[in-house]
């Protein structure tokens, strides 16, 4: 279902969190649909979608914080960057784990229109 609608990419330019989230919930209620759907499919979603938007839904290994490795590549001179499909949440996401802040940018392909492994989403980087 993810490939027959075109992946993030096909958000395009419309980007902002409700024409994002609208994107979302077609594409779980495609995935559904076949099996039934779900009778309280609405809830089931704004569920899911809220998860997704929190932190304690992902996970950073302790390794990466301790190595110290953001601190010796930014030292060394070398440009930082997320270059990411996904959408807007992303930053929030991000800043609420601690990483935002250790990149020079964060770039999420809804916010381009464009999607790894397209070259627009690393021209716009």
């Amino acid at each position: 279902e993810w490939r027959t609608a075109g992946g993030i990419a096909a958000l395009g330019k419309k980007t902002g969190e409700e024409e994002e989230k609208l994107f979302w919930r077609d594409i779980v209620f495609r995935v559904l649909e076949p099996s039934g759907g779900l009778n309280n499919f609405e809830h089931y979603f704004e569920t899911v979608y809220e998860a997704f938007s929190r932190k304690d839904h992902w996970h950073v290994f302790d390794d990466v914080m301790d190595s110290g490795v953001f601190d010796k590549l930014k030292k060394s001179g070398i440009i930082l960057g997320v270059i990411s499909n996904w959408d807007s949440r992303l930053h929030a996401i991000l800043k609420s784990m601690n990483l935002a802040g250790h990149f020079d940018f964060i770039l999420a392909s809804a916010e381009v229109g464009s999607a790894k492994p397209d070259e627009t989403i690393f021209a716009e980087a």
